[in-house]
């Protein structure tokens, strides 16, 4: 179930803007 620690991830990243 690694994909689902990557799709967290990705929606960490996302959620964070880089200002």
């Amino acid at each position: 179930m690694e994909n689902l620690q990557i799709s967290v991830e990705s929606c960490n990243k996302f959620n964070e803007p880089n200002i």
